[in-house]
């Protein structure tokens, strides 16, 4: 067996063995594993956070409470010379992962670091689009606050710190927040199943994780006479500010790096990088970016959803019809060859008896089903055509619940 099969195998059967752990519990032992934005390790708890805060934000604890500068919201923003200028704001309604409404601010804090907060809107999940736009317009009735500074270094995540801070008066800091049905998730915890990263639990240490770009195709905003409308493909006021969210977010990003030792082999660069560049490619004099320069000679030019990577040219149909609406978002943060910037990764998952058989599709009634791992993703997913798409260009018999 060759070493690219060997290590093909390992990354399988450890994937597999964190999947049955899951599913263990879930199936036998009823305990509250959730099945949402997990990374298999649970919800978390308060101790946990409390030890990532100390590591990250620099506070201490005396009991339960908080001592230090990002203590607060207030503390965080001055922190990160919000109120100074230089910030990029919008409202829009996150229908990809979460179905809530969101009023994001962004400023680049110096040459090598981006910080970000984001209020959240709406009573239910998903929430009402309108409603819940409509108080993200006014600053009425919000939920938690969440908060993200990256900063770039030499890996390809740099360094990312993760923040949630309460809706009550004061806006304290807070172990968990609540992103779905299941209630309420701890710190890091909640943020590694889309953001990345590791946590290790006996370092009391966090690394890696990074922003996310921000997609024009899966937001809307209030339109004319309070209704609600797609940003779309036309250029306007909330294309440019999320190109210029984009241009932030590739600024984060680290020095690219190549995995030539994680099989399936990728070697076209970083994947946030890329999508963000392949979707304002088509602009007038863009500058292609390198650390720090983010979208130079873009303005007013609209994203472009047609983008392919270069490596599915091979499967552009289940690449445009499935993992841009319901897998991209998340596994571009990920790495070890489930980062899906490739067909070849796609296509070893789709034959491995614990990849997407297992995941995803219910064959042979022997699924986890753990796949999307957002639940509102995975709503969207079930709701439409996705399932019967995803079997149709793999050529399996069905993909049903």
């Amino acid at each position: 067996m060759s070493l690219k099969a060997y290590l093909l195998t390992a990354i399988a059967i450890a994937i597999a063995i964190v999947l049955l752990g899951i599913g263990i519990y879930r199936t036998f032992f009823n305990l509250p594993v959730p099945k949402f934005l997990n990374t298999g390790r649970g919800r978390g708890d308060e101790s946990t956070a409390q030890d990532y805060y100390k590591q990250v934000g620099g506070v201490q604890w005396s009991g339960q409470q908080c001592q230090g500068q990002r203590c607060t919201l207030a503390g965080w923003k001055s922190a990160n010379g919000f109120g100074s200028g230089g910030e990029v704001s919008a409202v829009y309604y996150n229908e990809g992962e979460l179905g809530l409404a969101r009023d994001v601010h962004c400023r680049e804090v110096n040459p090598v670091k981006v910080a970000c907060y984001v209020t959240n809107y709406g009573s239910s999940f998903p929430a009402d689009p309108l409603t819940s736009l409509s108080n993200a317009a006014a600053g009425q009735n919000p939920r938690e606050t969440l908060a993200i500074e990256a900063a770039r270094s030499f890996s390809r995540e740099g360094d990312t710190w993760f923040f949630v801070y309460s809706a009550a008066p004061g806006n304290a800091l807070l172990p968990s927040a609540q992103l779905d049905n299941e209630g309420e998730k701890s710190v890091p915890n909640i943020c590694q199943g889309c953001h990345g990263g590791e946590y290790a639990y006996d370092q009391k240490k966090f690394v890696g994780g990074t922003m996310l770009p921000f997609d024009v195709f899966t937001s809307s905003v209030l339109g004319p006479s309070g209704s609600v409308q797609k940003i779309g493909a036309t250029a306007g006021a909330y294309q440019e500010a999320f190109r210029q969210l984009n241009g932030m977010v590739l600024d984060s990003r680290g020095r690219t790096i190549h995995f030539t030792s994680e099989p399936p082999t990728y070697t076209f660069g970083d994947p946030i990088r890329d999508l963000i560049v392949g979707w304002y490619d088509h602009c007038p004099t863009l500058s292609k970016p390198v650390n720090g320069s983010g979208l130079g000679g873009t303005t007013g030019c609209a994203a472009d959803d047609t983008y392919l990577p270069p490596l599915w040219t091979a499967k552009p149909v289940l690449y445009q019809t499935v993992v841009r609406r319901y897998c991209r978002s998340c596994h571009n943060t990920l790495d070890h060859g489930i980062e899906f910037t490739a067909w070849s990764q796609f296509e070893f998952w789709a034959n491995n008896s614990a990849g997407i058989v297992r995941l995803v599709c219910n064959i042979g009634g022997a699924s986890w089903m753990l796949m999307p791992n957002a639940e509102q993703t995975y709503a969207r997913f079930w709701s439409s055509s996705g399932h019967t798409d995803l079997a149709t260009q793999l050529g399996y018999p069905t993909c049903m619940q």
